[in-house]
């Protein structure tokens, strides 16, 4: 039982590392992806926060 805890524990805040989207970071990973498979809104998502100067 306490093994399951852990991994859970780790899952979670492994999860929490993913960088905020619209971040430099964020549009780094994501441009690495596949891009085959991007549904609409992740293209509108990626090319508003990644290709939009500020």
């Amino acid at each position: 039982m306490l093994k399951v805890f852990l991994l859970l524990l780790v899952s979670v805040f492994i999860s929490a590392c993913d960088p905020k989207v619209g971040s430099y970071e964020w549009c780094e990973r994501v441009a690495h992806n596949d891009k085959s498979g991007w549904s609409d809104d992740q293209i509108a998502m990626f090319s508003n926060n990644c290709f939009v100067e500020r």
